[in-house]
């Protein structure tokens, strides 16, 4: 079953001054830097790291639970973390490919990226306030 805060957002939005008031408000806040939270990246039952996806990314095809190391080139990515079997790094795919580590443990490197992304005035969500069934019902195209 759907979320019922989208579901409710939705619905509201189907008046036209409730749909120009968010767009006014929106407008005034300027640039959304939110991403979802960060998704595992698994290869078989391994965990190889974890990928923060754009929003973008959120909108157009949700946030599965996971990703496979084959998922990631067709994925809208802002961080990467992952290891090479002995250390941790940090990618920022959208600072040039920048970066960072090498971190001794997973959790390490995890905090490095949220701190970082936190750093650059990202809010990380909760959770996306979205699920598959929002993605499939109400499609975004951008």
């Amino acid at each position: 079953m759907a979320d019922n805060r989208y579901r409710a957002v939705v619905a509201m939005l189907d008046d036209p001054l409730n749909r120009a008031a968010v767009t006014r408000e929106l407008l005034r806040r300027g640039k959304l830097k939110m991403i979802p939270p960060a998704i595992p990246v698994v290869q078989g039952k391994d965990n190889r790291g974890w990928v923060f996806v754009t929003l973008r990314e959120a909108i157009r095809n949700g946030a599965p639970a996971t990703f496979t190391l084959s998922d990631l080139s067709r994925v809208d990515q802002e961080a990467l973390v992952f290891t090479d079997d002995t250390n941790w790094f940090v990618a920022l795919v959208n600072d040039g490919g920048t970066e960072m580590g090498p971190f001794a443990t997973a959790k390490v490197a995890l905090a490095e990226a949220t701190a970082y992304l936190k750093g650059e005035k990202f809010t990380i969500l909760a959770e996306t306030p979205w699920d598959p069934d929002d993605v499939s019902d109400y499609p975004v195209k951008l």
